[in-house]
């Protein structure tokens, strides 16, 4: 009876979730906050060895004040009921053959109590569903699920030599360490510049890409964009002339073809001539209908649906790679700083490339500027 109104039913409550007095689940915020980030950390391509040692470093525990396991962020990350779905009967409370209690075994479908929006929802549905799609992956190729993915490679340049920056690891007894490395230096060759580390770089990149995209008026850039867009339609307009003026040439040249035709000089010159012109009107009446096209409007929630789009966080690192080319992202590391670049335009500096990450320089070249990097991400 219970199931069927959705109410807790005895044993575990599931971690980010209490039972009020009435048994209902409801959310507990600061577990809920933990569950949140762990399932974006993953969404991201962080393994589990990367968000363990997060949780540690934070000094995260559990419930029973002990550090979290690796079986107990696969068993969250696998767990339907975060979506909002409430599941009763999932497991036998016994393991059917040897009679011990189990959490692996499950119920066969037609058993167990399935109700979407049953209990409160702490990840959204879709991020659920893509770590599903990556855990299955993982389990079905492990080795090349282990292999450590840099985020950045291809965007880090060294200021010093202007080689690239490549990532590597370095493996202690417990942990594994990733870090960016100028090629040059690597192979023993002549640079002294510095290695960075791995996630608190990748981590200072999507944050300083967020921070230049808030940083934007979503007004003024709307403006920005239309006068932009103004100028294209000025050069159609050109176009749209010269082309209209060519077909006029062109229709001119068939009638007096078709003129010399009906009077009897139907040679193969002139039928090749004509059928040449023929050709060529019909490129460009194509290519008048194209120039014809109504003048292209932006909006300011067309603005905001840019900028929603082109944020990083939250997304998977394919994603995110794909984020960081179209907006021309380049990250050059010099001996005593940090240069993120958008486009060509720098939009955060870290003054001093071992300070803390809150000792940053803010270069604020306006909106029209930072305009040139939106158009870059969004119209390449």
């Amino acid at each position: 009876v219970n199931a069927r109104k959705c109410k807790y039913n005895g044993g575990h409550v599931l971690y980010g979730y209490r039972v009020n007095e009435e048994k209902y689940y409801e959310i507990e915020p600061a577990e809920a906050a933990v569950v949140k980030d762990i399932f974006s950390k993953v969404a991201s391509g962080w393994s589990y060895i990367e968000v363990l040692r997060c949780l540690d470093e934070k000094g995260i525990r559990n419930r029973r004040g002990k550090r979290f396991g690796r079986n107990s962020i696969h068993d969250m990350l696998r767990n339907e009921r975060y979506t909002g779905t409430y599941i009763f009967n999932q497991t036998p409370r016994k393991h059917p053959v040897t009679g011990k209690r189990t959490s692996r075994h499950k119920n066969p479908d037609d058993e167990i109590i399935r109700v979407p929006g049953g209990m409160p929802q702490i990840v959204p549905r879709k991020q659920w569903e893509k770590i599903q799609k990556v855990m299955d992956k993982r389990k079905q190729n492990p080795t090349t699920a282990r292999r450590r993915k840099f985020l950045l490679t291809g965007f880090i340049v060294c200021g010093q030599c202007g080689s690239s920056y490549v990532g590597t690891t370095s493996r202690t007894k417990y942990t594994i360490r990733g870090y960016y490395s100028c090629t040059k230096r690597k192979n023993k060759l002549a640079c002294s510049n510095k290695n960075i580390p791995q996630q608190e770089t990748e981590e200072a990149a999507i944050t300083d890409i967020s921070e230049a995209l808030k940083s934007i008026d979503i007004n003024e850039l709307t403006i920005a964009l239309n006068e932009y867009y103004a100028l294209e339609n000025e050069e159609h307009l050109d176009g749209r002339k010269h082309t209209e003026k060519e077909l006029a040439e062109v229709n001119k040249k068939i009638n007096n073809l078709l003129d010399v035709i009906e009077e009897g000089g139907a040679t193969d010159i002139i039928k090749a001539r004509l059928k040449e012109n023929a050709n060529r009107k019909i490129k460009l009446e194509a290519r008048l209908k194209e120039l014809s096209l109504p003048t292209f409007q932006v909006t300011g929630a067309m603005v905001k649906n840019i900028l929603e789009k082109l944020n990083p966080e939250g997304k998977s690192i394919e994603e995110m790679r794909a984020v960081f080319t179209r907006l021309g992202l380049k990250i050059v590391v010099y001996p005593d700083r940090i240069e993120t670049e958008l486009g060509g335009e720098t939009v955060m500096r870290i003054s001093d490339a071992s300070s803390p990450r809150h000792q940053i320089f803010k270069e604020n070249r306006g909106v029209k500027s930072q305009g040139s990097f939106l158009l870059q991400g969004c119209y390449n």
